[in-house]
């Protein structure tokens, strides 16, 4: 009889959680055409997957209903040209050529051309965005690529540490950045940022061109 009670006092538990989730329901997002699709596509199907929504019919539907300005004048035209009956995949394939970043395209060639060229926060933020635009990237070539575009020193430093995430590569280098990075010149240099050198060879010319000068007027006064 104990264990009957607690059996049924967990199932009254677990019957309440789920009207909780069932009454906290997701809004499905909407669309205009103006940002990337390849994010709302991924909204949609992840609004999809929690409401349990399988059928393309019904998928379809739904994501049609909520276009607005661009996207919903570009669907007009869509379902006047396409007289079959579209399917999910078929309808995300459309929709990511005509409102899908172009660069979108390649997605793999974009990240291999991604460098680290403002902060770390700033790629990383970038490398990601990437990064959603295709899923065929393992773990560890996701770290390659990126470790590949940062700079220099930040790059050997991270190789050298065996990292083996890309997220523990990421941590690494926005917590090291200004520490370890020759590139960002954050070597002091009497109490101030040290000049390019280029410019302090430029500073010992002047220098020694003004001594040699001084001098040679010295000598033609003796």
């Amino acid at each position: 009889m104990e264990g009957g009670y607690y059996k049924a006092r967990e199932d009254r538990k677990n019957n309440f959680e789920r009207r909780c989730v069932k009454a906290a329901k997701i809004e499905f997002p909407p669309f205009d055409g103006t940002t990337d699709a390849m994010e709302w596509l991924q909204k949609c199907d992840d609004f999809f997957a929690d409401q349990r929504i399988f059928s393309d019919d019904a998928k379809v539907r739904q994501a049609t209903f909520v276009l607005t300005g661009q996207a919903y004048h570009w669907n007009i035209n869509l379902r006047r040209l396409v007289t079959h009956r579209l399917g999910w995949e078929e309808f995300k394939r459309i929709c990511k050529s005509r409102f899908g970043k172009t660069d979108a395209v390649n997605p793999v060639g974009e990240l291999s051309n991604l460098r680290h060229t403002g902060t770390v926060d700033e790629y990383c933020s970038q490398f990601e965005e990437c990064l959603n635009r295709q899923t065929r990237l393992s773990g560890d070539q996701q770290l390659w690529k990126f470790c590949a575009g940062l700079t220099d020193s930040l790059r050997k430093e991270v190789e050298y540490l065996r990292l083996e995430t890309i997220f523990e590569a990421m941590e690494y280098a926005r917590g090291n950045e200004y520490k370890i990075d020759g590139d960002k010149r954050a070597r002091m240099f009497g109490g101030h940022m040290a000049p390019p050198s280029g410019h302090l060879d430029k500073l010992l010319v002047e220098e020694e061109s003004n001594d040699m000068r001084y001098g040679f007027g010295v000598r033609l006064r003796s």
